[in-house]
């Protein structure tokens, strides 16, 4: 087998456990912070079904201070707010969205670098 063909064993692999992940993470976590009236409006700008998961997960998963910077900006309203999501969630919510979101964008990175390579046939 080639590396190519490996890798994109791998990336198919990848992408089943993010869709997994994804569901769960949208059912256990995200629909729980829907139903609350005081959280319902700062789950960030939703022009995708599912976005504002994606939304939640990174408001959770990445640095507080990155994320109060990214809602000083002009397109704050793209983004959830982090400071009152942490108040609403738990420990494993907040983990459950980490590895949701490391591992969404290890997967879509890796599958643009793969097909990247393979497009310029340096793979």
């Amino acid at each position: 087998m080639t590396f190519f063909q490996i890798s994109m064993m791998a990336i198919i692999a990848s992408v089943v456990v993010v869709g997994l992940l994804f569901v769960v993470f949208g059912e256990y976590t995200v629909r729980r912070l829907r139903k609350n009236p005081e959280v319902k409006d700062v789950l960030g700008f939703e022009y995708v079904s599912g976005r504002d998961i994606i939304n939640v997960g990174m408001a959770l998963s990445l640095p507080r201070k990155l994320m109060r910077k990214a809602r000083q900006s002009k397109l704050s309203f793209m983004f959830a707010d982090a400071d009152i999501l942490y108040q609403y969630t738990s420990r494993v919510d907040r983990w459950l969205a980490r590895i949701f979101t490391y591992l969404f964008f290890l997967t879509s990175f890796g599958t643009l670098f793969i097909v990247i390579l393979h497009n310029f046939k340096l793979i």
